[in-house]
């Protein structure tokens, strides 16, 4: 009764076959499972052998997915779920929609539901970069969700339903089909077969599951990723085979190809692992029609004996006979039968490539994506210009990671000219494959060629798209071009950087009392500041969030500091502005510009899943960099640039004496490694060293050029980061660049609340953040300061 390796051949569905024979309509329980789904093991047998059943399904899409394919089928039941060893409820585990909305996760995750919430948490590399293993646990764990849903014994499951006897028991383990056999009562119910998928199993639950089916009485073969068990007496082999196997050859000359298949199928079933009936049988299923039967049986034979040499002619008339009927199923849109004949044929054929094209266009039209790559994998050696084909293996690399062949398919297809795909799916891929190039550090000259190359194919993309009627689409064109103008913009920068920051409009003390540059100069010397916190928002930002930053910077400083707030467009109402904050601090300026956003003229564009308002977003995000410059070169202090939605918790004395000898310390977020992203805006620190002002004055020309073009994208800043961190590296190869500890520095993870006070230095607030949580904190913050509480934007 060991434990039996078998080949290809489907066990199952002999055994079910030869179950049938003696008893009509068996009665099946599948539990986690997706029958009647075409590629389920069970879908076939259940209308073809009128088979019985209940399938159980925990997961309430897949559900009513059963619900909906089971009406055709009176016999079967559908019931939601979930096989536990108590009854009651129990959590479905799964990733939320803003996890791939914002690109944090890869889409292929979007299916993964579980009961293990464990499991979710286990695998931080689905987040890509090197990341500190607790901060990736934390934003797996902030992106989870989870629903209920009820959970059941199986006696109370067979007691509800009715139940009394079990013929075939299957089911997907997902971690749990050791649980769910030692949950099933043999003694009550013996099924004449058990099969289950062992994936999801560990090699010691494999042989738990094995040997306790043993035990039971069962003779257990591991086929593929399957585990199939029959109980004692189900297929006993025969003495007499080949008396028997004269007698069916002999009836299949004299064409009475019926009979000689119920002889060839009895010594099958008997003999699994025997040739000749397989092949006699092979010729029964090619004389009566059944080519994909036929083909499938010699497949088996091969796996049998390593060859086809004795059964060639018959092989190639089938074959023969096969190839026309597949392409009839082509052209008539039979693609659920031609999906049957597409693994033997693969298998005989793997070098056939009009067959090979069939195939893969026709898996793809089943969204059956791991078929149609395989077939793929076959022909692209043979049709290495085969878009689709090309598409597929660009997919399999961006989820095996493997990043060459990735830039080898995206490349190839950026470059074909007559392209079937439309402009906005091939930017996607240039822009994935530009975020390689560029997102690591400065290209090197090859590598810079090809950003080139690419670029200029994205605008040759965009001259050549019309705008139509599908709205998303010309979004989705707009943005990629934005953002590839962003990247060529770079090639516009020079050796150093030309022209000088303009100085604030009006400048004024927390007192509302005018200061000129030399007085900021003065005040600067007058507190003996090591560092400046320097925030820009136009005045709605402002007044939301300006005095929580305040207060925030006020408290937690750890060494003499400036703290200015620029307010973009507000140099006419300073003194009103003054009294928004309401904070009298010699540490506190006010800065203010004549900015006026009716005069812009510049379209602002972001991606279509990234509304903006009827503002120059590009412009606001951009003015605190000029300012950035001015204050870099007029006081010659460290400047950290930060998020007006952001708080300080903790001094930054030590984050000082760390970066000490630094140049630029960049936000670097390794959830999101492309070049819109990479470098987040909202925390940026400048030393005025010879090679931090190069970098503060590149970044002001490089924004100055961005903002005066008919289009910016949205995230201009963050793309002026990276390609201006890019220059830099190029021209002052010396360039000393570090970055921000995001696990304790900078949060990248979007907190609803804060949590905890001690963990972050600078927390970033985001748009989804509950202000009224931070109350306790603000006014725990104005008694230490001595100042009067005041009515806090907390909606």
């Amino acid at each position: 009764m060991a434990v039996a390796s078998q080949g290809t051949h489907d066990l199952l569905a002999d055994a079910i076959a030869s179950l049938t024979l003696w008893k009509s309509s068996p009665f099946f329980v599948q539990i986690n499972g997706c029958s009647p789904v075409p590629n389920d093991p069970l879908h076939s047998h259940i209308a073809g052998r009128g088979l019985s059943g209940l399938i159980v399904e925990p997961v309430l899409a897949r559900y009513q997915q059963l619900v909906q394919g089971t009406q055709a089928l009176p016999r079967v039941k559908a019931v939601h779920a979930s096989i536990s060893g108590i009854d009651g409820q129990r959590p479905l585990w799964f990733f939320n929609a803003e996890a791939f909305s914002r690109g944090i996760l890869p889409p292929h995750l979007a299916t993964v539901i579980t009961f293990s919430q464990e499991s979710l948490l286990a695998d931080i590399s689905v987040l890509g970069g090197a990341t500190a293993e607790d901060t990736a646990r934390d934003l797996l764990a902030s992106l989870l969700d989870q629903t209920m849903v009820r959970a059941v014994r199986l006696d109370t499951l067979f007691r509800e339903q009715g139940v009394r006897q079990v013929d075939i028991l299957r089911f997907n383990s997902d971690g749990y089909g050791l649980d769910i056999l030692n949950a099933f009562d043999f003694k009550r119910a013996r099924p004449a077969i058990v099969h289950y998928r062992h994936g999801g199993l560990s090699v010691a639950e494999r042989r738990t599951a094995a040997e306790l089916l043993m035990t039971q009485g069962y003779r257990v073969a591991i086929q593929g990723e399957d585990t199939i068990a029959l109980r004692d007496g189900q297929a006993i082999v025969s003495a007499h085979t080949p008396s028997l196997l004269a007698v069916a050859t002999r009836l299949l000359t004299e064409g009475r190809m019926a009979d000689a298949l119920n002889i060839a199928d009895h010594l099958v079933m008997l003999n699994p692992e025997h040739a000749e009936p397989l092949a006699l049988r092979a010729r029964c299923h090619q004389s009566q029609g059944n080519l994909v039967e036929a083909l499938e049986d010699f497949i088996r034979v091969r796996d049998i004996t390593g060859s086809l040499t004795d059964h060639l002619p018959f092989v190639s008339a089938l074959l023969d006979q096969a190839l026309p009927r597949i392409a009839t199923l082509f052209s008539e849109g039979g693609f659920d039968e031609l999906a049957r004949y597409i693994v033997p044929v693969t298998i005989l054929l793997p070098d056939h490539a009009p067959f090979l094209e069939v195939a893969t266009r026709t898996m793809v039209l089943l969204n059956r994506e791991t078929e149609a790559t395989r077939c793929a994998q076959l022909l692209l050696p043979l049709r290495p210009e085969n878009e689709l084909c090309l598409h597929l293996l660009t997919t399999k690399s961006r989820n095996e990671r493997d990043w060459p062949t990735f830039r080898r398919l995206v490349t190839a297809l950026a470059r074909k000219a007559n392209s079937i795909v439309e402009p906005q799916v091939r930017q996607l891929l240039i822009l994935e494959l530009l975020n390689l190039l560029i997102c690591p550090g400065r290209p090197g000259p090859e590598d810079q060629r090809l950003v080139d190359e690419m670029t200029g194919i994205t605008l040759r993309l965009t001259a050549g798209h019309l705008p139509g009627s599908d709205a998303e689409k010309d979004a989705w064109v707009a943005h990629f071009d934005a953002v590839s103008r962003g990247i060529r913009l770079a090639e516009e920068l020079g050796p150093v950087p030309t022209g000088t920051a303009a100085a604030p409009a009006r400048l004024m003390t927390a007192r509302g009392l005018p200061l000129s540059p030399a007085g900021l100069q003065a005040r600067a010397k007058e507190l003996s500041a090591r560092t400046v916190l320097l925030v820009a928002a136009d005045e709605r930002y402002f007044r939301r969030y300006a005095r929580l930053f305040v207060l925030s910077a006020l408290r937690n400083l750890d060494v003499p500091a400036l703290i200015i707030v620029h307010v973009i467009g507000g140099a006419a109402r300073m003194r009103e502005l003054v009294d928004v904050i309401g904070i009298d601090d010699d540490r506190l300026i006010l800065t203010s510009d004549d900015f006026d956003p009716s005069q812009v003229k510049t379209t602002c564009i972001a991606d279509p899943q990234t509304p903006i308002p009827n503002l120059p977003v590009a412009h606001f995000q951009s003015v605190r960099f000029e300012q950035a410059d001015y204050l870099l070169h007029t006081l010659n202090l460290p400047v950290f640039v930060a998020d007006i939605d952001s708080l300080l918790l903790r001094g930054v004395g030590d984050l000082l004496h760390r970066m000490q000898g630094k140049d630029v310390v960049f936000n670097c977020n390794d959830f999101a490694r492309m070049v819109c992203s990479l470098l987040t805006a909202n925390l940026l620190l400048i030393a005025p060293t010879e090679t931090g002002r190069a970098f503060s004055g590149f970044l002001r020309q490089y924004l100055s050029l961005a903002l005066s073009r008919p289009s910016v994208s949205r995230w201009i800043d963050q793309i002026g980061l990276l390609m201006v961190r890019n220059h830099v590296q190029t021209v002052v190869p010396t360039a000393n660049i570090d970055y921000f500890a995001t696990e304790s520095d900078i949060n990248n993870i979007v907190y609803r609340q804060l949590i905890n006070p001690d963990r972050y230095r600078f927390f970033a607030l985001y748009q989804k953040f509950d202000l009224s949580s931070l109350a306790p904190l603000i006014r725990s913050w104005e008694r230490d300061l001595s100042l009067s509480t005041s009515t806090l934007p907390l909606g």
